[in-house]
């Protein structure tokens, strides 16, 4: 016959190992869940006099805060591969720049370190900015 401890020592054990259980259940899927649709939007900014301009990509994931992800800008033309990473802050988006020199064309690789891992490709075309059109629109035009 068991002693009161030993039976309370196995119960606390029979506990704990279902509370692991669940708990790393939930980690692993959660991201799945809970983050949303992957989006992409890119502006350009610069100086034409200076020759080069800055591509700021904004990536929006609702309900991804903290997850990591890369964007990789191919442009054959200009033989630039670059890899950048990024962290999703609280409200989902995250933001990558590049400076470029227009007119080139570039591939656009986005990831997101989810479960399973999401992909999106874009083509940007990043033009020489007259500086004085009017300005762009306000807001994120997803592409």
């Amino acid at each position: 016959m068991r002693t009161f401890p030993m039976r309370l020592l196995l119960s606390a054990v029979i506990v704990a190992a279902f509370a692991v259980t669940s708990v790393c259940a939930n980690a692993g899927s959660s991201t799945v869940s809970k983050v949303g649709p992957l989006k992409l939007c890119t502006y350009s900014t610069g100086d034409a006099n200076e020759g080069s301009q800055t591509l700021i990509v904004k990536v929006v994931a609702l309900g991804g805060r903290g997850v990591r992800g890369t964007v990789r800008f191919v442009a054959a033309s200009k033989k630039l591969d670059r890899t950048v990473p990024f962290t999703l802050k609280k409200s989902g988006i995250g933001l990558v720049a590049l400076t470029v020199t227009p007119p080139v064309a570039l591939t656009l690789t986005t990831t997101l370190r989810v479960k399973p891992i999401r992909t999106r490709t874009d083509h940007v075309n990043v033009k020489v900015t007259d500086p004085n059109a009017p300005t762009a629109p306000q807001g994120c035009v997803a592409r």
